[in-house]
């Protein structure tokens, strides 16, 4: 996934000091913890970046550190993860630290330090999309987010946090789990969150369900739910970063296919312990895509769509809009909201994409599909979009054209 990414936020230490309880403390009722041996990981708008990192290189952070040893930890865990950053070194901050003692893969306790008072960096460029991580923890004021919204025309997601979401108002979207929704606005439903969307001016809002899954409700009225996926849960540390990391990166496919990657990507890190990030394969399908005019389907359609869905786990189709058909091709007979429906109704077929462009290389880009499907009369180097992914060529059915159908059409009619 080629996408540029930036991430705001209150970016922190999670120290784990693992080791072996065996026995009871005889000054207290508690365990004594043995060989205790610490692990430091990125938590926060860190943990965010290190999510998007599984999938995209292009990834860069903006937060506040202190002038503290625990500052210093998270630069060293910056550069170990190859993570580019601009960090506010505050002299007003103590870098936000979580420490949980850990035994015998149980929590025992957390011990949370560090305040952040200082401004942090402004963003300069508009990447691709935009993700602001809100713990609560003071990088993200209501002028770091109007600046942000001023400033760059892209999809801002944010993570929210605390019962006052008017500083969010104008953003893409945001991505707050059932409790943090309803502390904010009450019992949760469909018409509750249409009301926010409307008050904050708001695209959509993803509320994350837990085992339930989760749910997206769009402005324009469309409500999507995918259901949770079967998992031991262990550890739901950090599950939010990587809901939002992996929603935000994906979500130029579609919602619908961003949710699933989101939810296959949370399932598999809270069956981890501790502050982790998803094993890739476990997330991402193969991603088949072909193109086309599709105007009147035929067999031969049929013939090369079914084959191409067979050599992947998803299959997108894009279609060549009514305007772009007219210039590289002549007058469709059926619309393109009529084409894509048709198309949409075709077993195998997962997403059907209208690009306005003569060809779909724009397209082919932003989508990274793993495979590129053709028919019988394409050669692999001149198909559009080969130098992004494997193209294969398919058989076609002899006889089966659109053009053959129209005359057919004419001299019957």
């Amino acid at each position: 996934m080629n996408k540029r990414i930036y991430v705001i936020g209150d970016v922190m230490l999670d120290k784990y000091w693992n080791g072996e309880s065996t026995r009871l403390s005889p000054e207290s009722p508690v365990p004594v913890v043995d060989d205790i041996k610490v692990i430091n990981r990125l938590g926060g708008a860190g943990n965010v970046c290190q999510n998007l990192r599984v999938f995209t290189d292009d990834v860069m952070l903006f937060s506040v550190i202190g002038r503290d040893r625990e500052g210093a930890e998270i630069a060293q865990e910056l550069a170990n993860s190859d993570i580019i950053n601009d960090l506010t070194l505050g002299e007003n901050s103590k870098t936000i630290t979580k420490t949980r003692v850990i035994s015998n893969d149980q929590q025992l306790c957390r011990i949370d330090s560090g305040s952040l008072n200082d401004a942090p960096p402004r963003l300069g460029d508009t990447p691709d999309a935009i993700i602001v991580s809100d713990y609560g923890k003071g990088t993200i004021t209501p002028e770091v987010i109007r600046d942000i919204i001023d400033n760059h025309d892209c999809n801002i997601f944010v993570d929210p946090k605390g019962n006052d979401w008017e500083k969010y108002a104008g953003v893409f979207c945001v991505t707050p789990n059932l409790k943090e929704f309803e502390e904010a606005h009450g019992p949760f439903s469909f018409e509750k969150a249409r009301d926010v969307l409307e008050e904050y001016n708001l695209q959509g809002i993803l509320v994350t369900l837990g085992a339930n899954g989760m749910q997206w409700i769009g402005r324009d009225g469309k409500s999507i739910i995918r259901p949770g996926i079967a998992q031991e849960v262990r550890d739901v540390t950090g599950a939010g970063d990587t809901v939002i990391a992996t929603f935000a990166l994906f979500s130029d496919i579609d919602i619908k296919t961003a949710m699933d990657y989101a939810n296959r990507a949370a399932g598999n890190v809270v069956a981890k312990l501790g502050t982790a990030v998803p094993d890739k394969e476990a997330v991402v399908e193969t991603v088949v895509f072909t193109n086309g005019c599709f105007d009147l389907i035929h067999s031969g359609h049929i013939h090369l769509l079914q084959k191409a869905s067979y050599m992947g786990d998803r299959l997108i189709v894009g279609i060549n809009s009514d305007a772009s058909m007219k210039r590289i091709k002549r007058e469709p007979v059926n619309d393109q909201y009529e084409r894509k429906e048709i198309l949409e109704s075709i077993a195998g077929v997962d997403h059907v994409i209208i690009f306005d462009d003569d060809t779909p290389y724009e397209l082919i880009k932003s989508l990274q599909p793993d495979i590129i499907v053709k028919g019988g009369d394409y050669i692999k180097g001149n198909v559009v979009g080969a130098d992004l992914a494997e193209v294969r060529i398919i058989s076609i059915l002899e006889g089966k054209s659109t053009s053959k159908t129209i005359e057919r059409a004419k001299n019957v009619l």
